[in-house]
């Protein structure tokens, strides 16, 4: 069964310069597609996709442990 990672990331404002955590998650191509400057700032979450394209969310799953902002 195909699977789906999609990282939590932050990425750098162009106006201010600043950093900012994205508040969704996306795959690494979509992220290098969209941001120009970026990071990973945490594990992927793994989905499940079925066989009628269906990504699989499990709310119940077991939560990594939060990463601190640099």
């Amino acid at each position: 069964m195909p699977m789906l990672a999609l990282y939590p990331f932050r990425f750098r404002d162009p106006l201010t310069g600043g950093w900012i955590r994205a508040r969704h998650r996306m795959q690494v191509p979509e992220i290098q597609r969209y941001y120009g400057d970026w990071q990973l700032i945490g594990p992927p979450e793994i989905r499940r996709i079925t066989p009628d394209g269906v990504a699989q969310y499990n709310p119940f799953a077991a939560t990594s442990v939060a990463v601190q902002p640099v």
